[in-house]
């Protein structure tokens, strides 16, 4: 016995790959979240047990972070900034991210795509 396959038309199949695109960006934006909550909370543990932060200077960390965060998405220079101060001046070996068309990419992400493509996205 032979299985019938349905067929849909193009517009079932933009519509079915519109929602799961929709759906996608709900999942990872959840993610993102969660991960970003998780390394708050560590730093919030580091800062109280290796430096004696008290929850007042914990949570004005916090909330500087979580602004300059938010912010970045209008500053096309914003991780370029960020990178001179930490990668530069405070000499600490973190991977470089740019700001490409209002998305930031690390150094190895843009690597990547360059050698996908031979440019950056």
């Amino acid at each position: 016995m032979k299985a019938m396959l349905p067929v849909f038309s193009k517009k079932q199949m933009d519509a079915a790959h519109k929602k799961l695109q929709m759906e996608y960006a709900k999942v990872a934006n959840e993610e993102r979240k969660n991960v970003t909550r998780r390394i708050f909370k560590v730093m919030a543990c580091a800062l109280y047990e290796e430096f004696g932060f008290g929850k007042k200077r914990i949570a004005k960390v916090v909330r500087v972070m979580t602004e300059m965060l938010e912010n970045s998405h209008n500053d096309e220079v914003f991780w370029e900034h960020v990178d001179k101060l930490v990668v530069d001046y405070l000499d600490i070996p973190f991977e470089r991210d740019y700001t490409v068309k209002g998305q930031p990419y690390s150094e190895s992400e843009l690597e990547k795509k360059k050698q996908k493509g031979g440019h950056k996205p």
